[in-house]
């Protein structure tokens, strides 16, 4: 406990931490947590987005409480809203370091234009010339949006050039499956047409480009890591070394059904995850949080360590409807901090329990991160 005391006569202004407004607190989220690095939208973009998230709310609502969907059809209404908005809402990723950003979205956009080869050569005969050309474009696209040149655009608050036809393609791929539901899943069940197939590599790739976007390299590099290890298996050496699968087993595996894209995962989210995280973020919006805040200090303040403990149970409260850490800290952190140097413990102690207290609330239902 010596170590986390300061033993030193506080000076009166420790304690009363510098006003932050609303805007400097959200941008400090963004600065450290991918998920939350959202575009400021103003002017028609604003109220395109707004009606399509209300419209997005109503569906889940209606399914939750009235409305009964096959699991394929609510799963693309759902991926078909969101991965429409996704290109809009989040902005392009920047790395911090440019030269490994260049690297990295060549390493992309090379695998892209080899996943349309691969579909290319494997559908022969039955691919029109129309089609060749359009998969090799939209490949030659994502590749050229995987690269971090600013000319491109779609860094800031405003969608860049590319933004939009990505948002579009985003939303088209599941809207496909929506609309040609009886033909795909019902009359040619077993016998995927050809464009199921074109769609399936497309679905594939803006998947890969939105994990970028929304949670930073690690997820979409193992994405591409997994793919290639099931297209390379034969070509690999020692024990990694396995019979293969090709393209068009594995875009009928991770497109046309329920183990892949529309898997699990994705069932969860749009069944009932979605609906708390609209209660969080309406809960937060009606300022729930801070009544976290006081209920926190009025429970456990009284107690000895009382700043630390209300940090903890704070932070545990306001993990109930937020399923961000950083969003935590900076939120309950802007009040428990202070207080705790305040009354005596080393600001690296009070930093280091809010941290821990937001991260450990995360597991707090009914969101549980």
């Amino acid at each position: 406990m010596t170590d986390s005391i300061d033993t030193k006569k506080e000076d009166p202004s420790v304690g009363h931490a510098p006003e932050m407004h609303q805007e400097d607190l959200d941008n400090l989220v963004k600065k450290f947590d991918n998920e939350s690095n959202f575009r400021d939208a103003k002017g028609p973009l604003k109220l395109f987005i707004s009606i399509v998230c209300i419209v997005l709310s109503l569906f889940h609502i209606y399914t939750a409480g009235f409305g009964l969907l096959n699991e394929i059809s609510h799963r693309t209404v759902h991926m078909t809203f969101i991965m429409g908005l996704l290109f809009l809402v989040f902005p392009r990723h920047v790395s911090k370091r440019p030269v490994i950003g260049f690297i990295l979205g060549a390493a992309y956009g090379t695998f892209y234009i080899v996943l349309a080869h691969q579909l290319v050569n494997a559908l022969g005969n039955q691919l029109p010339t129309i089609m060749n050309v359009g998969i090799y474009t939209f490949a030659g696209f994502m590749a050229l949006s995987a690269l971090p040149l600013k000319f491109l655009g779609g860094y800031g608050d405003r969608p860049g050039w590319l933004d939009w036809p990505l948002a579009i393609m985003g939303a088209a791929f599941s809207g496909y499956l929506l609309y040609f539901f009886d033909d795909i899943f019902i009359t040619n069940i077993g016998f995927p047409q050809t464009m199921d197939y074109l769609m399936g590599g497309v679905a594939i790739m803006l998947v890969i480009e939105g994990a970028r976007r929304t949670m930073g390299e690690s997820l979409s590099i193992i994405g591409v890591v997994a793919l290639m290890y099931a297209m390379l298996g034969p070509d690999l050496p020692g024990v990694l070394a396995h019979r293969g699968y090709d393209i068009i087993r594995l875009v009928e595996h991770l497109y046309l059904g329920t183990e892949g894209i529309y898997g699990i995962a994705i069932g969860v989210v749009a069944t009932y995850v979605f609906h708390f995280v609209l209660f969080g973020v309406l809960a937060q919006a009606s300022g729930l949080g801070q009544l976290f805040i006081e209920l926190a200090t009025l429970l456990a303040g009284r107690y000895a360590g009382g700043p630390a403990k209300v940090s903890v149970v704070s932070s545990g409260f306001f993990g109930m409807i937020s399923g961000s850490p950083v969003a935590n800290t900076v939120t309950t952190g802007a009040f428990t901090i202070p207080m705790m140097k305040k009354y005596g413990f080393s600001g690296r102690f009070a930093a280091a329990t809010e941290a821990a207290a937001s991260c450990g609330g995360q597991i707090t239902p009914p969101i549980m991160g």
